[in-house]
């Protein structure tokens, strides 16, 4: 199975053509037809080529998009959960004499919460 054009992809208005192009700068698609729907489509599609990069085509075919969006939500709930329980159990091992920050997984919660937090 051939790969797909890198990421991202831009639109280009170029002698009256829509053109797709990937990250090399190649021709992807293009179109003569600069109405609002096309134009419109032409930006969804590069808007949702952009926001799978990473995911090969296999998983996107195997994966419904609802799915996706319940992993999403579930995921912000637990690191919600994550930061909440960090935030509350953190007086506990300083009190306890646990070792504090340094616990080790209070460490690794925070480690976690600041790799998410970058995202």
């Amino acid at each position: 199975m051939a790969n797909h054009s890198k990421e991202p992809w831009k639109l280009f208005i170029e002698f009256g053509l829509l053109t797709l192009r990937d990250a090399n700068g190649k021709e992807v698609a293009f179109t003569n037809m600069q109405n609002s729907p096309v134009l419109a489509n032409h930006k969804r599609i590069i808007a949702c080529v952009n926001a799978c990069k990473g995911i090969p085509n296999e998983q996107l075919n195997l994966t419904p998009v609802y799915s996706r969006r319940k992993l999403i939500e579930q995921r912000d709930k637990l690191f919600e959960a994550l930061k909440t329980l960090y935030e509350n159990d953190m007086d506990y091992i300083k009190i306890n004499n646990l070792g504090g920050e340094n616990n080790q997984r209070f460490v690794n919660a925070r480690k976690i919460m600041s790799e998410v937090e970058k995202e």
